[in-house]
Parts: structure tokens; C-alpha cells; sequence
């Protein structure tokens, strides 16, 4: 199961103009001979193993997870998930709403979203999400942010 899936999160509202992008990938990566050197390693390592080893549960609950967050938030731009890893380009109004996408990775756990229901709202998830001590699967993400100077012509 190493397809990709692509997702664009694309809205439908066009009068919302954007002033941030960022760009971000990890790849994931499973190490057998190598002991985790924090408990926060330890999560990143548990749920990479749980996405690669049940991808055909977990792929679909992480995609409609990233879809449900950024079309709340008006978010454009394209996410590529894969088991082997995640690639992404975004454009927000705003850097407030880039730090919450941001701060919703940082502390994203894989078991969040398997806990909930299939009907439950991305705001049940984040809030979840947020209250999780560490980082799992999006640990350690550099993100290169460009601002979009806006002028009238």
C-alpha cells in the first residue's frame, strides 16, 4: 500500500485574499535497530509503525482530517499524503491562521483520530489533539514561510 493520495484543499470562496504560504515535508521514516531517545521520539516512532502497518484504516481518517482543517480556515494549496511520508504547500489570509495549522501538526497524534467517530468535527479533533502531552507523527517539520506583499494596482 504505497499509493499517494492528493488532496486539494482548494475552497470555493474566492474573496478571501491570502498574504502567507508555507511549504513543509517529512518523510517517515522506521528504524528496526534504533532505540528512541525520548518519549516524544518514541510517539513519532509508535505512530509511523500504526500508519505503515493499518495505512488502509488510518490514510483515509488523516486525509479527511487535513481536508476538514484547512477548508474551515479557508486554506488553499495542495497536501500529498503517502505511509512514506507527507508534502505540502498551503496559502492562508493570514499568519494567525498559518500558526494554528501549524500548531494543530505540532501536536498531532495518529491515535486522535482513530478514537473519534467517523461523524465528529474537526474542531473536536484539534481540541483533543491539543490536550496530548508530546508530538507523534508530525514532529520535527521545518516549515519555509513566504509572506505575500498584497499592493493595488
Amino acid at each position: 500500500n504505497k499509493t499517494k493520495n492528493e488532496h486539494d484543499t482548494t475552497t470555493t470562496k474566492k474573496n478571501v485574499n491570502h498574504t502567507i504560504v508555507i511549504l513543509f515535508y517529512k518523510y517517515f521514516t522506521t528504524t528496526t535497530n534504533h532505540e528512541p531517545n525520548d518519549d516524544d521520539e518514541k510517539e513519532e516512532e509508535d505512530d509511523v509503525h500504526v500508519l505503515q502497518r493499518e495505512s488502509d484504516h488510518y490514510m483515509p481518517l488523516l486525509e479527511e482530517h487535513q481536508r476538514q482543517f484547512c477548508e474551515k480556515r479557508h486554506m488553499r494549496g495542495r497536501i500529498l499524503l503517502s505511509v512514506e511520508g507527507i508534502n505540502g504547500t498551503l496559502s492562508a489570509a493570514n499568519e494567525e491562521v498559518m500558526e494554528e495549522y501549524i500548531r494543530m501538526m505540532n501536536t498531532f497524534h495518529l491515535t486522535t483520530i482513530s478514537s473519534l467517530p467517523s461523524s465528529s468535527s474537526c474542531e473536536t479533533i484539534v481540541n483533543t489533539t491539543e490536550k496530548r502531552k508530546g508530538k507523534g507523527l508530525f514532529r520535527n517539520i521545518e516549515y519555509k514561510k513566504i509572506e505575500i506583499i498584497v499592493t493595488s494596482t
